[in-house]
């Protein structure tokens, strides 16, 4: 394969063990200490082990985590964007030391590798915010997700695989980079555009990737997320059907689709250099990276941008975890607009927005006591979506009218905490 891209730092790193040792290593574990992993954590695992994350062995510990953090290079002065460590809560670091091996099990219970502790620390997870994402507010989905969801204490250490983490569907389209070279040297490709892409695929996408691969002299690898994507992004399930479909419409032997199982941090230009490392590991010879590549939802929203030459300010912003939404609100004289996003795919703006796409989603309306004016619809057989309030943005409580009482618009009724509290 010399006359393909060598991977980042020139060996591509394979921890799975041989089939005899890879046995020998799961009887050994069940006497280990265990974790269940996260699905960001299985993704980071998956990396690892098959060689994507290549020249990593495992887990940074701290000395490397604070590099990597603080000067985006490895120790020894090696370009190396993103943090990988393995979380824990601080009653499990309670239980084990630097030299402890760790069953590292799967939701199912299966047990793809075991971690050897190095080392053992309670991160600052303010600066890994700062230094990694440009930021602490928690209104970044990769922030958020680091001071909720990240736990407080950090392992490092290496890692020995006894198998890939199983995977149950598009089984033919999951490479590793080894076997992604292979097929790359079998079809005689030199050159190799990457596209990275959480998202469905269209006609622009589709020209973009041919204009890159005729001014590289190159084949087109499709390479999209199939791991942890963004907040809102379509389910993967649907996206590779798409993927699939729009392959038809290349040029024979021109494209390749293959799926990548990496969790997306959101983390702007680190992510970007880390994605553009990760498709070398891959023996892709060059990148396609777009604007506020690998940036948060919305980043380029014309929606916001618009509101902005008109002088209008988001006054405040708020996240309901009971609705899977994050609402902004712009003030217009005695009224107000309110930006929703979704933060789930499942939650009902987001479907919403699946089916008749952005817009107006609803019209709100403040009343003084929401228990009396929904008492007051059910008398007159208008059709209710919230038959009893539910929590509002802002502390309020809320409930929806349904569209075919309204003539097709869907309305919201508000009481403020004010309100409430008379």
């Amino acid at each position: 394969m010399d006359h393909l891209i060598k991977p980042y730092q020139g060996e591509l790193v394979n921890l799975v063990l041989e089939e005899e040792q890879a046995e020998q290593l799961k009887t050994e574990s069940e006497s280990f200490p265990a974790i269940t992993l996260s699905q960001r954590q299985q993704c980071d695992l998956e990396m690892l082990l098959n060689g994507g994350l290549s020249p990593l062995t495992g887990f940074m510990n701290e000395d490397v985590y604070n590099s990597v953090v603080n000067d985006t290079r490895l120790p020894n002065g090696v370009l190396w964007p993103m943090p990988y460590y393995l979380d824990v809560d601080q009653e499990f670091a309670d239980k084990i030391g630097i030299g402890s091996r760790i069953a590292l099990r799967d939701s199912e219970g299966f047990m793809p590798a075991v971690l050897t502790v190095e080392s053992i620390w309670v991160p600052d997870k303010e600066l890994e915010a700062e230094q990694v994402y440009g930021t602490s507010d928690r209104s970044h989905p990769g922030v958020e997700y680091l001071f909720d969801s990240v736990k407080d204490v950090y392992l490092g250490g290496s890692i020995q695989g006894a198998q890939l983490p199983f995977q149950y569907d598009f089984e033919t389209l999951r490479d590793t980079p080894e076997e992604l070279r292979q097929f790359f040297e079998k079809q005689g490709w030199r050159n190799v555009v990457a596209f990275h892409t959480s998202k469905p695929m269209h006609r622009v996408h589709q020209e973009i990737t041919m204009r890159a691969a005729k001014d590289a002299n190159a084949h087109i690898l499709l390479h999209p997320v199939v791991g942890m994507s963004k907040p809102g992004d379509l389910h993967y399930y649907a996206r590779v059907h798409c993927y699939q479909a729009i392959k038809k419409h290349y040029p024979k032997n021109l494209v390749a689709l293959s799926l990548l199982p990496m969790a997306m941090r959101m983390a702007g230009p680190r992510e970007a250099l880390m994605n553009a490392i990760i498709r070398q590991n891959y023996g892709c010879s060059h990148y396609i990276v777009g604007p506020e590549h690998a940036a948060p939802p919305n980043v380029r929203d014309d929606a916001a941008r618009f509101y902005e030459l008109l002088g209008l300010e988001v006054e405040t912003v708020e996240v309901s975890r009971d609705q899977k939404v994050k609402a902004g609100v712009l003030g217009v004289g005695e009224s107000a607009l309110e930006l929703l996003e979704a933060t789930d795919a499942d939650s009902p703006i987001a479907r919403f927005i699946e089916k008749r796409g952005e817009g107006i989603h609803h019209i709100t309306f403040e009343v003084e006591d929401l228990e009396d004016m929904l008492a007051r619809l059910r008398a007159n057989d208008i059709s209710l979506i919230n038959e009893r309030p539910i929590q509002g943005i802002e502390g309020s409580l809320a409930a929806f009218i349904h569209p075919k009482s309204t003539g097709g618009v869907l309305v919201e009724l508000v009481q403020s905490t004010e309100g409430a509290d008379q």
